[in-house]
């Protein structure tokens, strides 16, 4: 299965698919994807979370991913529309 976002960045074999309050959260090694009402989202290659991503309500999830220099893990808050973090 290829999901393929509004800007063409498609995550090509997602393996783990989380439910949340009206969204759907599929990620693998590959990247991440959000998918509501039958449709993609955005995709992105760059997330790759370690862990299931958790979601918190209807649009905000958690998940935790390396940073740039792959030396920490790191723990975010996203937005479920856009996939950007949610600061405090």
């Amino acid at each position: 299965m290829r999901l393929r976002g509004p800007y063409k960045m498609t995550v090509r074999e997602p393996r783990y698919l989380t439910a949340g309050p009206g969204y759907v959260l599929a990620s693998g090694s590959d990247g991440m994807a959000v998918l509501r009402d039958g449709r993609v989202l955005w995709a992105s290659l760059t997330i790759r979370p370690e862990v299931l991503p958790v979601p918190l309500d209807g649009d905000r999830f958690l998940l935790t991913a390396r940073s740039r220099n792959d030396r920490e893990i790191r723990l975010y808050c996203a937005d479920v529309e856009t996939g950007r973090r949610v600061l405090p």
